[in-house]
C-alpha cells in the first residue's frame, strides 16, 4: 500500500466526514460499482427467484441476506481505486466466486447482523487478518464512529425499504395508457377481507423493485463504511503526517539534486 498514490485526501476527520468519504467515492465509480454489486449479486438472485417463485417474500429475504457478496466486490472497487489502480474487469470477475464462497459461515452466519460490518469487511479482506488478530484489529478500528457505522446500518435498510416503494410506484405510474388493464384487473383480484392473501404478481413486483432499491442502497453503505475505516487509521496511524513527512523528503531529495 502506497500512500503517495492515493486519489483521495487523507486526513483525520469527523465520523460523519469519513463516511461522507466513502460516498464519495463511490459516486465517483457508481455504475461501475453498480454493475460489478449486480455482476456478484445476479447469479444467486435469479437462483433464489426460480427456486421460490411461490414465495418471491422469502427470496426477497434470502437476496437482502446474502448481500455482502455485493458488497465485497464494490469494496475491491474502491478500495484499489483509492490508491491508483483500475482494476479490469478480469480480475473482477476473479473475485467473483471468491465473494460467494470466502468465510462463508462467518460472513453469512455468525457476523451476518453485526452493525459494524461495514467496517470489519474492510479489516477483513483488506487486512487479510483472522482468529484473534482480527477480532483485537476490529476492535481497535471500530473503537472510534461507531455510532455512524450504526446509524448507516440501519438507516440504509430503511432508505431500502423506502426507496422499493418509490421504484414501485413510478413502475406504476409509467405504465403505457391502455396497457394497465392487467394490472388493474390484478388488483382487483385483491380480496379486502383477506389482505395478507396478496396475488403473486403484486409480490413479485414489490420483491424487483425492492432488490433493487438493496442494489442502490447497499453501494453507499459499503463506501460509507470504507471511509469510516480510512478515517479511523488516519487517526490512529497518522496517515497525513506520513504524508506529509514524505512530501518533504521529496522536496529535499530535488533540492539536493539541483
Amino acid at each position: 500500500m502506497r500512500l503517495e498514490n492515493v486519489t483521495a485526501e487523507l486526513r483525520p476527520r469527523t465520523d460523519w466526514e469519513g463516511a461522507d468519504l466513502g460516498m464519495a467515492m463511490v459516486r465517483r465509480d457508481f455504475w461501475r460499482c453498480w454493475l460489478i454489486w449486480w455482476l456478484a449479486m445476479a447469479l444467486p438472485g435469479i437462483g433464489l427467484a426460480w427456486g421460490l417463485s411461490g414465495n418471491p417474500m422469502l427470496a426477497l429475504f434470502l437476496f437482502w441476506w446474502i448481500k455482502p457478496m455485493g458488497s465485497r466486490l464494490v469494496l475491491f472497487q474502491i478500495s484499489r481505486r483509492l490508491f491508483g489502480e483500475s482494476p479490469t474487469w478480469r480480475a473482477i470477475w476473479r473475485e467473483v466466486p471468491r465473494a460467494w464462497v470466502r468465510r462463508f459461515f462467518h460472513r453469512f452466519v455468525w457476523a451476518r447482523l453485526s452493525p459494524w460490518q461495514p467496517v470489519t469487511m474492510a479489516v477483513e479482506d483488506l487486512e487479510g487478518l483472522r482468529g484473534k488478530a482480527f477480532r483485537q484489529r476490529c476492535g481497535q478500528i471500530a473503537r472510534r464512529g461507531d455510532n455512524v457505522v450504526m446509524w448507516l446500518y440501519l438507516l440504509g435498510d430503511l432508505v431500502a425499504v423506502w426507496l422499493g416503494f418509490v421504484i414501485l410506484l413510478m413502475v406504476v405510474l409509467f405504465i403505457p395508457e391502455g396497457q394497465e388493464g392487467g394490472w388493474m384487473m390484478t388488483l382487483e383480484t385483491w380480496n379486502p377481507d383477506q389482505p395478507f392473501d396478496i396475488p403473486p404478481v403484486i409480490l413479485q413486483t414489490v420483491s424487483v423493485c425492492m432488490a433493487a432499491a438493496i442494489s442502490l442502497c447497499d453501494l453507499f453503505v459499503t463506501g460509507a463504511g470504507f471511509g469510516v475505516y480510512l478515517n479511523n487509521r488516519s487517526w490512529l496511524e497518522g496517515w497525513d503526517v506520513e504524508l506529509g513527512l514524505k512530501r518533504i523528503a521529496a522536496r529535499l531529495s530535488q533540492n539536493l539534486a539541483t
